[in-house]
């Protein structure tokens, strides 16, 4: 008995202690969807607030926007809220117990939520990261001294802040870690050294380490064995992202030998990845035919796979629709693509079936559920919306293409004359209400859609 009494003392303590132990302001911070329950834990917590749970904070806050399409992402809400300039605060205080990794992930979100230069929280931030940087260049082991994404990021956020030209140090740190990065970091380096260029009379320094950055990016494309590694870092191939110094100096035939590291792994194009590969097809704008047939291919067998997110078939079709191609079983391919949104069309986001119904329309594919969603009343009442909150997000393109449903709608509420709106009053008046007596409206495609 008394062996059990101490027992579950001892259990008791170790078990209490167990929960004593936990940080619980991360947990909670981890459970949060939002940004709106990251500031109410920031806002219940602030005397609790540590070095990492702010670095988590501002991080995860900047995750939430990421994950949103550029034109739907809150930053200046975001950076306006009473509690974000709590943990700005509490960041300014905190910087010099962050380990490295926190000065680099809060100097890339910071830039990323745009927050002024000027502010101190920046200001410190520089400093710091300049100190840290030079205590790095007195370091004899190159490689065990700094990870080199670390480098990487230091170097691509100071280039973008006021701060002085990098002396011999800062390009001897960029030039070694070289050989050891990816195809993103090496564009991230070629970036900031035309940058660099730019505001450098005696640019000369800089041509060498432009053409080693070339040379290894050249090695590296050519010696991928991973088609999904090849995707991953070809994102930063697009010459939509390439200014003209930067194609002068790596030449504008990067998509191209993109496309022939593609061909080579062509056996390991899947349900998984064709996503990604019409993105890079779209972006690139190059014509492949094989890569292309291959993922109509792919798609078609494949298309009934859970993983296959219905929003992702626009930017599957998306390149034969923008490249005018079709390939072979042309039909089925569409066909299947456009089963597969079907029922979920009501959960597209307007802007994104505006773009999907403009891409098959470019194919010369009119599905008659999608143009009965673009021309309902209700769709126009959410794109009206959107188009009023969120309008100087939208890109050019968008812009056109939402105004044009716009037209579309309007056209169609004009075409009810006066004296048709009064026998639809009467007509709701005699059956019940005007719930019951529908206006149907010829439309464009020929389908009799919209209901006012």
């Amino acid at each position: 008995m008394f062996w059990l009494r101490s027992f579950r003392a001892c259990s008791h303590r170790l078990f209490h202690s167990g929960a004593l132990s936990r940080d619980q302001v991360l947990e909670q911070l981890q459970t949060c969807s939002a940004e709106d329950q990251v500031f109410d834990v920031v806002g219940r917590n602030k005397a609790k607030l540590s070095t990492s749970h702010v670095s988590f904070a501002i991080g995860w806050l900047w995750m939430f926007l990421r994950e949103r399409p550029l034109m739907f992402r809150t930053i200046k809400q975001v950076r306006n809220h009473p509690q974000f300039l709590t943990l700005r605060v509490l960041a300014e205080n905190k910087i010099s117990l962050m380990d490295d990794a926190s000065v680099v992930d809060m100097l890339y979100s910071v830039h990323r939520l745009q927050v002024e230069h000027h502010d101190t929280l920046v200001q410190q931030l520089v400093t710091e990261a300049w100190n840290r940087l030079e205590r790095y260049m007195k370091k004899l082991h190159i490689n065990g001294s700094v990870y080199p994404y670390e480098v990487t990021m230091l170097t691509r956020v100071l280039s973008m802040l006021p701060s002085p030209r990098p002396d011999e140090a800062v390009l001897s740190r960029v030039n070694a870690v070289i050989l050891q990065c990816n195809l993103n970091d090496l564009n991230t380096y070629a970036t900031v050294v035309v940058k660099w260029i730019r505001n450098d009379p005696s640019y000369r320094k800089y041509v060498c380490l432009l053409q080693t950055l070339n040379r290894c990016s050249r090695e590296r494309l050519h010696s991928f064995e991973s088609l999904d590694v090849v995707l991953e870092e070809v994102k930063c191939l697009s010459e939509e992202y390439f200014d003209e110094m930067l194609l002068d100096f790596l030449g504008k035939s990067w998509p191209n030998e993109s496309m022939v590291t593609m061909q080579k792994l062509i056996d390991q194009i899947s349900w998984t990845n064709v996503h990604e590969l019409g993105v890079y097809l779209t972006r690139t704008n190059y014509f492949c035919a094989a890569l292309m047939d291959c993922i109509a291919s792919v798609t078609t067998e494949n298309m009934d796979k859970l993983g296959i997110h219905y929003s992702a078939t626009y930017s599957t079709l998306l390149p034969f629709a923008v490249l005018n191609y079709d390939p072979p079983k042309a039909e089925e391919f569409f066909d299947v693509c456009i089963r597969h949104f079907t029922p979920y069309i009501s959960s597209f986001d307007p802007h994104l079936l505006v773009l999907l119904a403009y891409a098959l329309a470019l194919a010369d594919y009119f599905p008659e559920e999608v143009v009965r969603e673009i021309f309902n009343v209700d769709f126009l009442a959410k794109l009206d919306i959107q188009i009023t909150n969120r309008f100087k997000r939208f890109n050019v393109r968008t812009k056109v293409f939402l105004f044009i449903n716009l037209v579309f709608h309007t056209v169609a509420n004009s075409s009810i004359s006066p004296a048709q709106q009064q026998i639809h009053k009467m007509l709701g008046d005699v059956l019940g209400g005007m719930n019951c007596a529908k206006v149907g409206v010829l439309m464009p495609y020929f389908y009799t859609v919209g209901e006012f």
